[in-house]
């Protein structure tokens, strides 16, 4: 069996200056976590979410989340919009989403228990 490659992304950062949004390199990145899921209902695949981390600290720290669908039969893909200070991910067809929410939770969950400084405060 052969073991498949995972190209690290480098870590972009969005940053608004009024009418323009700046984007950058912040930094290389390193593979911290990936799942896998397997759907088989209407439609039938795989949703593979994969965690790179920021190799940098402070502005050039960060996290690169990548979505992928192995379509076997009928499934959505996932899809992002840039809106104004943020993102929006889209995934349609009720088993695709269902697995979608289900593997960020398991990846959420597992990304949080593994020991890091953290640096955020919860909003009230």
């Amino acid at each position: 069996m052969t073991k498949k490659t995972i190209n690290a992304p480098e870590l972009l950062g969005r940053s608004d200056h009024g009418t323009t949004d700046e984007i950058s390199v912040r930094s290389p990145t390193v593979l911290v976590a990936s799942l896998t899921h397997r759907f088989d209902a209407v439609a039938i695949g795989t949703l593979t979410f994969t965690v790179f981390k920021g190799v940098n600290t402070m502005d050039e720290a960060g996290y690169v989340i990548r979505i992928t669908t192995d379509n076997e039969a009928s499934a959505f893909t996932p899809h992002a919009e840039t809106i104004k200070n943020g993102v929006e991910i889209h995934m349609a067809g009720q088993v695709e989403a269902d697995t979608f929410m289900a593997s960020l939770a398991e990846l959420t969950t597992q990304i949080a228990s593994t020991p890091a400084k953290r640096n955020f405060r919860r909003s009230k």
